[in-house]
């Protein structure tokens, strides 16, 4: 029997993770003794795992080097039931330093390797011709995400796009393809210094999070995208779209144990949500749902929950 079509498609990164779990994070040039794992992750990983979870159709196209870890990532999609559209390229697979402390927080550093190095030409652009949903982040090329976003726009489906990491690269040019923006602060910080039309609202990081709801969607409809949704760590995250506005705040009770892949378990839950044909807020309900389950489990792609949990 021949694979579903694909719903959800997403376009993004690979990167295996390599993870050291300590009680607090060391000074500088200071050791600090931690517990080693390492296990699949990458932006656009995680938030295709998390779909696929969700059970819907789910398709990935990606960059990954001739190596060891790029046979992994062929192992994980295939495990997964992902449909995956792996492009080979002579350089490494991307790989991610990340520390956690005792509280779940996080520090990353990231090698792209192999994400950066495939062309955009290389989407196969039957995928996204009957897609629903069109994902996207920032650990690509940049010409990469304004080509799938506009093949996605083109063929009807709805886009979301996850600028993370955030970097003054992004161009007011790629929002009109964009359905919906989903920053966490930091990078919503970014956007409203980055754009000269919404330079003059912006705020630093640690204030976004104490806007009131006024000012928050005065900010949000400020971005030329219909939908904005900002997450905001253990405080939930606040939408402006044009079916609802407010915020979201996650069930109590939730003891993070690694927050790595939490916003890609919030975009993977809206994907999944949006390919059902749900309205935002339903969307932001359930996606705030998946990602509190997500944190309070080590992993990156493998922490994403089933909809089995979820719907419990």
């Amino acid at each position: 029997m021949s694979d579903p079509t694909p719903q959800v498609v997403v376009v993004g990164s690979y990167v295996h993770d390599m993870k050291w779990r300590t009680e607090r994070f060391p000074l500088d040039g200071e050791s600090v003794l931690g517990d080693f794992y390492d296990d699949p992750g990458g932006k656009g990983t995680n938030q295709a795992v998390a779909v696929s979870r969700l059970e819907i159709p789910t398709a990935f196209v990606g960059g990954v080097g001739r190596d060891i870890l790029g046979e992994g990532a062929k192992k994980l999609f295939a495990e997964e039931g992902i449909q995956a559209h792996l492009l080979e390229v002579d350089g490494p697979t991307g790989t991610a330093s990340i520390q956690i402390d005792a509280s779940g927080q996080n520090r990353i550093v990231v090698d792209l390797g192999a994400n950066l190095l495939w062309e955009y030409y290389r989407i196969p652009e039957h995928l996204l011709a009957k897609a629903k949903v069109v994902v996207c982040q920032c650990e690509i090329s940049p010409k990469s995400t304004e080509h799938a976003l506009s093949l996605g726009r083109e063929n009807g489906a709805v886009t979301i796009l996850n600028p993370a990491p955030f970097t003054n690269k992004l161009q007011p040019d790629l929002l009109p393809y964009v359905d919906a923006l989903i920053p966490n602060e930091s990078e919503f910080s970014g956007l409203l210094s980055s754009f000269e039309e919404t330079r003059e609202l912006a705020v630093s990081p640690e204030e976004v999070a104490e806007l009131s709801d006024d000012e928050f969607r005065l900010r949000c409809e400020s971005i030329a995208v219909p939908t904005v949704i900002v997450t905001l760590g253990e405080e939930g995250c606040y939408l402006s779209s044009p079916s609802g506005h407010g915020r979201y705040r996650p069930e109590p009770g939730i003891h993070a144990i690694d927050t790595v892949g939490a916003g890609d378990s919030f975009v993977g839950g809206l994907a999944a949500s949006m390919a059902r044909g749900t309205e935002w807020p339903e969307a932001v309900s359930f996606a705030t749902k998946v990602a509190g389950l997500a944190v309070q489990r080590k992993g990156s792609a493998l922490a994403m929950p089933r909809l089995s949990e979820v719907e419990q």
